[in-house]
């Protein structure tokens, strides 16, 4: 495991066996790794457990962990075929039902002796039988390297920047040097062509941002934005954007910032947008070695950039923790952000955090009772509630306690894992608790008999009326509405 976003000391082994990951919690447990949406389902690979305890163990390349956002479902899927050799640092990108990945810092050495690759493996999602799948696309191969960006657009995965080693007879991108060592940064800007499988150099218009590692990407509409990365000892605060309809890049957007606050320079940190012209900068390492702790949120306007630090409203007995080499993934189904894994400190000396989730205002309604704070959940133990909290505040703590619903998680059968729901206590309602059990026996009945895609619709619909009733959205005039083109007046 590559532990440095580009220095001359990598401060871990690269020898480690990987990590046998059967339980839920093992899916958190983690940095280095990848982790992406797809529909309704956060997907979590690779990356290694930095610890003393567990001697930098690589997680297993042949599990995929998928985490189902609606009803709290954990799956262990085995992934079949030759998989890319355990690493961390690797680009992940969803594109036409298939989870593509690419480069990273490899538990042992590629045929070319160098630990970094520029390989590139795809996994059909939409089969029952996962399978690893080596895509071999013509044209010139990118540098070798881990620590970089990758999205899509189109039919083309675009990846940039990196950090690696420099391979005689690649194409042209600015390499420069680490020091101490014979790797370095590139700004590679390169894609690959999903219909024609080749790699592809686009030709650019305007400056194009310095090399760099252990930045981040985020996309909106036509539009990627880059942010921070490291280049020999400076952690940057730069925001440069490529435009995909002409391949055009902005330069350094900063002096675009409307107000006297902007996010510092770091790198391992997450990008996340929520919507067309607001994102979150979370976390990562500071050019003073220190993990960050704090949330920005960036709104883009026409002709500037809008940036304040969030507020966090911590429950009693809660802490937010600092965190770097995390990933962060919105859905917005739950209008929330999960982070996963990521670690603490730089020497590993403890277990990287489990998992943290930002809840966002959905409604104005909800906009009030969160009072326009960010809710960050960190903390695995049982939060007492406070005689003054509202119980509409209570539901945000329960969204965000993804880590307690881990630590109480135990297996359903070889793959699945499920919380285990407590037994209803006796009281004056205990009546209408049974009609509610003989209800869910009648539903749980009616679901076992409907095909597998129909099951899964069915158990979407049913969550989303649910969520409706908890609003208090619900009358005696509400109705399901099947393939209508518009609302009824």
């Amino acid at each position: 495991m590559s532990l440095s976003d580009g220095s001359g000391d990598d401060l871990s082994s690269i020898s480690s066996p990987e990590m046998n990951e059967t339980n839920p919690r093992d899916a958190f447990l983690r940095s280095g790794h990848v982790a992406v949406g797809f529909e309704n389902e956060l997907l979590i690979w690779g990356g290694s457990r930095c610890s003393p305890l567990h001697d930098n163990d690589y997680c297993d390349p042949n599990v995929l962990w998928v985490y189902n956002t609606l009803n709290d479902v954990y799956t262990r899927r085995e992934i079949l075929g030759l998989p890319p050799q355990g690493s961390c640092g690797s680009a992940a990108v969803i594109h036409d039902g298939s989870l593509y990945i690419f480069g990273g810092f490899a538990r042992t050495s590629y045929p070319s002796n160098s630990p970094y690759s520029n390989f590139l493996h795809r996994v059909d999602l939409t089969t029952n039988k996962l399978t690893w799948k080596q895509i071999k696309p013509k044209g010139d191969c990118p540098l070798p390297c881990d620590k970089l960006a990758g999205w899509a657009h189109g039919d083309k995965l675009y990846f940039f920047g990196g950090f690696g080693e420099r391979v005689p007879g690649s194409c042209d991108a600015s390499w420069v040097r680490d020091e101490m060592s014979d790797r370095g940064w590139n700004n590679q800007f390169v894609c690959y062509n999903t219909k024609s499988n080749e790699w592809e150099w686009p030709r650019t218009y305007g400056p194009k941002p310095r090399p760099r590692a252990a930045h981040s990407a985020a996309v909106s509409g036509n539009v990627v934005y880059i942010f921070g990365g490291r280049l020999q000892s400076v952690r940057n605060d730069e925001l440069h954007a490529i435009d995909h309809r002409l391949i055009s890049l902005s330069g350094n957007l900063k002096s675009s910032m409307k107000g006297a606050h902007w996010p510092s320079g770091r790198s391992w940190h997450s990008f996340t947008f929520t919507s067309p012209t607001v994102a979150f900068i979370q976390g990562g390492m500071s050019n003073s070695n220190q993990t960050l702790d704090d949330v920005w949120k960036l709104t883009f306007q026409d002709d500037s950039i809008e940036c304040e630090m969030q507020p966090t409203h911590i429950t009693e007995g809660e802490e937010v923790s600092p965190i770097f080499w995390h990933q962060s993934v919105f859905f917005r189904k739950g209008n929330e952000i999960i982070t996963v894994g990521g670690m603490k400190q730089l020497n590993g000396t403890d277990d990287p955090p489990n998992s943290t989730t930002i809840i966002l205002p959905r409604t104005k309604h909800e906009k009030q009772l969160l009072l326009s704070a960010i809710w960050i959940r960190t903390n695995p133990l049982p939060v007492k509630r406070s005689p003054k909290s509202k119980p509409s505040l209570d539901r945000a703590v329960k969204l965000t306690s993804k880590r307690q619903k881990l630590e109480n998680a135990k297996p359903d059968s070889d793959e699945v894992f499920v919380k285990s729901t407590s037994k209803c206590q006796e009281s004056e309602n205990a009546k209408s608790d049974d009609v509610c059990d003989h209800f869910g026996r009648l539903v749980a009945g009616k679901l076992r008999s409907l095909p597998n895609d129909q099951r899964i619709f069915a158990e979407r619909l049913i969550n989303d009326v649910l969520y409706e009733a908890q609003l208090g959205n619900l009358s005696g005039q509400s109705y399901l509405c099947i393939g209508a083109t518009s609302m009824p007046e």
